[in-house]
C-alpha cells in the first residue's frame, strides 16, 4: 500500500533512519504528503517528538535522510521547540504517524 507517495517499507526505512540519531517518541509526516496533494518531487516534512532531541539532531537527521533517500529533500522539525501554534495544529490535524 502506498501512502503519501511512498510504500510502507519506505516509510519504515525513513523512521529507522530518524531513530538512528536519537530515541523518538513519535514521528509524524505532515505537509503535502500528508494532505495528499504532493507531486513526484515534493519534499518530505517530518515532525519528530523526543525528549532528548535537539535542533542539531534534527539537522543531522535531515542530512542522513537526504543522503540515503536522494533525490528527495526533507524538513525535520521539533514541534515542542517551536512557538508556531499554527504549525503544531497543522501537524496534529493532517499528519500521519510513521513511528510511535
Amino acid at each position: 500500500m502506498t501512502v503519501g507517495g511512498f510504500s510502507e517499507d519506505r516509510w519504515r526505512d525513513i523512521a529507522l533512519t530518524v531513530r538512528s540519531v536519537a530515541p523518538v517518541d513519535r514521528i509524524v509526516v505532515f505537509g503535502s504528503r500528508a494532505k495528499g496533494n504532493f507531486r513526484e518531487g515534493s519534499d518530505v516534512d517530518l515532525a519528530v517528538e523526543g525528549s532528548a532531541w535537539t535542533l542539531a539532531d534534527a539537522e543531522h537527521a535531515k542530512e542522513l535522510l537526504e543522503e540515503r533517500f536522494f533525490p528527495w529533500s526533507f524538513d525535520v522539525v521539533l514541534p515542542f521547540a517551536t512557538a508556531n501554534g499554527a504549525l503544531s495544529e497543522h501537524i496534529e490535524r493532517v499528519g500521519f504517524e510513521i513511528a510511535s
